[in-house]
């Protein structure tokens, strides 16, 4: 029978083979890698407090980290500020939710909220950011919402490059292997695959395409 559907509907395979569209597999991030961070990094500190918050909004969201971090310079219209609409609350399983607009994502141009619920884990989401809100209380409402201010009273964003670069340095430190910056998205994707539907996934990781499933 001849196939008149669109790629969206296609097996991720046949996405994959697709000529234009083609992305080397990575391999996720996973719990361990969290907790390597969290034990190694001084949460009591500016930088280190967005770099862990950074990370695991990135995973258990199942962001690009051009979603989390600043490539370049900081824009409003891109990236998420302090002054970004939050919301949070309860589910109706007394589950804490939290989310935060991300004013334009790989996917959704025109915005999207993150989300996520508090697995209440030591490598859970809701203790990062609150820590890292509590700690870099101090930066101004316009600037990136995983900045921080530096020991020279300088707030800055989080810089891609300069995140990658130390989560790899304390994972090789202990002979983990190096990730490129898919493996957070992909990470948190594999990990929920364990237990949570792939529809409920594919609409918290906003994915167009069922081309995670490749990874279940």
């Amino acid at each position: 029978m001849e196939w008149h559907g669109t790629l969206e509907m296609c097996h991720p395979r046949c996405v994959h083979d697709h000529p234009l569209f083609f992305i080397a597999k990575q391999d996720p991030i996973t719990l361990q890698h969290l907790a390597v961070l969290r034990n190694n990094l001084n949460l009591s500190n500016n930088f280190d407090a967005a770099m862990y918050a950074t990370l695991a909004i990135s995973f258990w969201c199942q962001c690009h980290l051009t979603e989390t971090c600043v490539e370049s310079s900081f824009n409003m219209e891109i990236h998420s500020s302090w002054s970004s609409p939050q919301k949070w609350g309860r589910t109706a399983s007394i589950v804490l939710y939290h989310s935060f607009l991300a004013p334009s994502t790989k996917t959704r141009p025109q915005g999207e909220y993150m989300m996520w619920t508090d697995s209440s884990c030591l490598c859970s989401t809701e203790w990062p950011f609150s820590n890292h809100l509590e700690i870099n209380c101090g930066v101004p409402p316009s600037s990136h919402l995983f900045g921080f201010e530096s020991d020279l009273g300088i707030f800055l964003p989080m810089c891609k490059s300069i995140f990658m670069l130390r989560c790899n340095e304390i994972w090789s430190s202990i002979h983990l292997n190096s990730h490129g910056s898919h493996s957070f998205h992909i990470g948190g994707t594999t990990h929920l695959l364990i237990g949570v539907d792939p529809f409920i996934i594919m609409v918290q990781g906003i994915w167009k395409l069922i081309a995670f499933l490749d990874y279940w």
